[in-house]
């Protein structure tokens, strides 16, 4: 029995009746289960007196159910003609991990004419994994072949790879050494990494990618093992942490072009170091299968421009007409380069004027810019600077601004523009445009304008000689354009009148909002007020009446208790009454003030000593930040520590436990006026303020949504604090921190303003 036990293979024998007779100890090592603890369907072996059968578990159970009805009709065939048996299916673990397996037995009949079953059980895992793996390098290997482009390559990859691992959230990055450069051709992962398709300066972040790409190594990270990896290379983890993250590099032949990496955000425990083995077996297959086909796709690259730079080389010498020579460019480019909008740009020095002769947009054609080296136009500044320029959206928005101008026809997604490079100086430039998607343009697309831009050049300069007869015709087509012009001005006129009317009626919309939000505010502020008053008035009450039924029986550290928390929840009362009664004077314009020259760094002293009971409680660390300021200001000291009072309540109100505010005080000159102020800046670090509510916070009975959960407040408060710095003829505002909670800003004049 000894020798059966320490044996690899798990042996089994069952009674007449079915019940598990015997199990080899070692089937604990492959399941996870006690061999005393496995029965059958029914309770299969006889378990002593007292047994707790809720520690029993059914073999049957462990059977993957994919897998249940397959071997229940094998073992019932075999049942039934009394024969051997071999097969492979998958059991589940006590780690709900697939366990592949071969059992092989037979039935037979004992010497009572008993029909009993003895098998044994192989772990083939292993054996089981390298097939899997092996199959899905020839998927890979296979797709290599067959696939037409990297985009298609990499979906066949992710979806061979989904066969051993769960690849849901998983991306391939490629690294450009030359560039410092990662870029994601394929990302199944929404909440990954980059939001973007590239990141510049790679090694220079805090990317665990470039971690994977650097070193070389692979990593298999849990949530804080993230953020402190991201903390190591000195920045802040990007995007979202995952609860496991596994990536491992892409070599070929010891040189990195990449990571592939696949993470969990639900389960911790979904990869292990098997899940790293499996991924590092098959990353040098991926490697090189990218490798060859990014190479093949370059050389086919390199064919069609060949192919496009001689077509283009033949229209230069055999059209006639610039019209048809650039559509002949724009032909022979269209299979090399995705160009969704493509335009030439010709420059005359002398008259200092910019020409569109092509486009494949109407109206950029009719365009013409006088003095354009006054003129905010983009496509100047291509030709002032000598230089390619590529510009996304903001960047246009920014540069026109610089200029102090206009956008010249609508504004992209994505801008290129490439200088026409003559020997007397720039003639012009080629422009290609794309309105929906931002970053479109990479080095091989600006090559090969670039390129196209010399043979451009050649064909301009031989056409240079036939100016002459172009000129008639040029005063002809003025005469056009300027009729264009007109239409194009009257079509404006138009535009600007349905315009205007789409306007009235936005703004009609939004009237309608805002009265709708209006008696939303109005029915939320009376439910607030409504509990704001009744529940100090129910503590004031129920302590006087505890007070008075307890008279005589209790101590006086009692009453002075119960009269202490009625004091309390009376000044709240107070408070609120005080709010609507300041509400009320501010609105009808009666409140007055009591200007005097005051310290405000003591009114604050004296507001934070008052509210020192509700720090303590919520263990919140107060702190006035030293600085040189002169803190003494013309002003009502009442009022100012009316505002510091609300904005600290709302700082203690919205902070957790055990976290930090600060009060700051500066000295700030007002360029225009000259007038000096002193500037308060308090620092919670609480729950901030929802991006597009930080314009209505100071909106009379208005609260932010993050608040709207039993914290309190009638709305009041920072409007309140809004009128009284306005009295004082100063400024007030609240910003979200970058990292966490709120800021909240308010300066008032040093000296009285008139």
């Amino acid at each position: 029995m000894k020798l059966i036990e320490d044996m690899l293979v798990i042996r089994y024998l069952t009674m007449p009746n079915g019940r598990f007779e015997f199990f080899s100890p070692a089937i604990e090592q492959l399941i996870g289960v006690p061999a005393e603890t496995l029965t059958g369907d029914s309770g299969w072996q006889r378990l002593p007196s007292g047994y707790d059968e809720s520690q029993s578990t059914s073999f049957q159970k462990l059977i993957h159910p994919d897998e249940r009805d397959r071997v229940g009709e094998i073992l019932m065939k075999a049942r039934q003609e009394v024969s051997f048996f071999g097969f492979e299916y998958r059991l589940i673990n006590s780690e709900q991990r697939e366990i592949w397996i071969f059992e092989e037995g037979c039935f037979h009949e004992d010497a009572e004419g008993h029909i009993r079953l003895e098998g044994s059980i192989l772990n083939i895992q292993n054996w089981k994994q390298t097939e899997i793996v092996n199959r899905v390098l020839y998927q890979i290997s296979n797709a290599v072949n067959t696939t037409q482009d990297l985009e298609a390559l990499y979906a066949s990859i992710h979806s061979a790879l989904g066969e051993i691992l769960n690849v849901d959230s998983f991306y391939i990055a490629i690294y450009n050494e030359l560039k410092d450069r990662i870029c994601f051709p394929f990302n199944t992962d929404s909440k990954g990494e980059y939001k973007s398709n590239v990141i510049e300066n790679a090694s220079k972040s805090s990317s665990l990618t470039w971690e994977i790409i650097h070193t070389k190594q692979p990593k298999l990270l849990n949530e804080q093992e993230q953020k402190q990896q991201a903390k190591k290379m000195g920045g802040p983890l990007l995007g979202n942490a995952s609860r496991q993250w596994l990536g491992v590099p892409l070599l070929v032949r010891e040189r990195v072009i990449g990571a592939m990496v696949t993470q969990s955000y639900k389960d911790p425990h979904l990869y292990t170091s098997k899940e790293i083995d499996i991924m590092t077996s098959v990353s040098d297959q991926i490697a090189m299968a990218i490798d060859r086909r990014k190479a093949l796709e370059d050389l086919k690259k390199r064919e069609l421009q060949l192919k496009a730079l001689y077509s283009i080389s033949n229209a230069t010498l055999v059209s006639p007409a610039l019209d048809d020579l650039f559509q002949k460019v724009l032909d022979s480019l269209w299979p090399v380069i995705d160009i969704m909008d493509f335009t030439i740009a010709l420059y005359d020095k002398e008259r200092d004027e910019l020409t569109f002769p092509y486009s494949t947009d109407p109206e950029a054609k009719s365009l013409r810019i006088e003095a354009a080296s006054r003129s905010s136009s983009i496509t100047y500044q291509v030709i002032k600077e000598g230089r390619t320029l590529i510009l996304d959206k903001t960047e246009q928005t920014e540069l026109i601004t610089s200029l102090g101008g206009k956008i010249y026809g609508r504004s992209s997604e994505s801008w290129v523009g490439v200088p026409l490079v003559a020997k007397d100086g720039i003639i012009g430039v080629i422009i290609s445009q794309n309105y929906a998607e931002p970053n479109k343009y990479d080095d091989a697309y600006v090559e090969m304008l670039q390129l196209v831009s010399e043979q451009i050049v050649l064909s301009l300069e031989r056409r240079k000689t036939d100016m002459d007869l172009r000129l008639a015709r040029d005063e002809l087509e003025q005469r056009v354009r300027e009729r264009t012009l007109e239409l194009a001005k009257i079509n404006r006129e138009l535009k600007a009148e349905i315009s205007f009317r789409k306007i009235t009626e936005e703004k009609l919309i939004v009237a309608k909002q805002q009265a709708e939000e209006a008696n939303q505010a109005k029915s939320e502020f009376l439910a607030n007020i409504s509990h704001e008053l009744r529940t100090p008035m129910h503590h004031i009450l129920n302590y006087t009446r505890m007070g008075q039924q307890k008279i005589g029986s209790i101590g006086d550290d009692k009453l002075k208790h119960y009269f202490t928390q009625s004091n309390t929840s009376g000044k709240r009362l107070m408070r609120l009454l005080d709010d609507l009664l300041d509400i009320s004077r501010l609105e009808a314009g009666k409140m007055h003030y009591e200007m005097q020259l005051n310290d405000v760094r003591e009114i604050a002293e004296h507001t934070i000593a008052e509210l020192s009971y509700v720090f303590i409680e919520k263990s919140i660390e107060v702190k006035i930040i030293e600085s040189d300021a002169d803190t003494k200001a013309v002003c009502d000291a009442f009022r100012i520590g009316q505002v510091l009072q609300n904005l600290l309540d709302n700082a203690i109100k919205y902070t957790p436990n055990g976290k930090k505010v600060t009060l700051e005080f500066l000295e700030e000159k007002n360029a225009l006026t000259g007038n000096r102020y002193l500037k308060t800046i308090i620092t919670d670090q609480g729950i901030g303020i929802p991006e597009d509510e930080l314009d209505s916070v100071f909106d009379k009975f208005t609260q932010s949504s993050r608040t709207k959960t039993g914290a309190g407040g009638t709305g009041l408060g920072l409007p309140i604090c809004q009128e009284i710095i306005r009295g004082h003829h100063g400024f007030i505002r609240i910003k979200n921190h970058e990292k966490e909670g709120t800021i909240s800003i308010f300066s008032i004049p040093h000296a009285s303003v008139d």
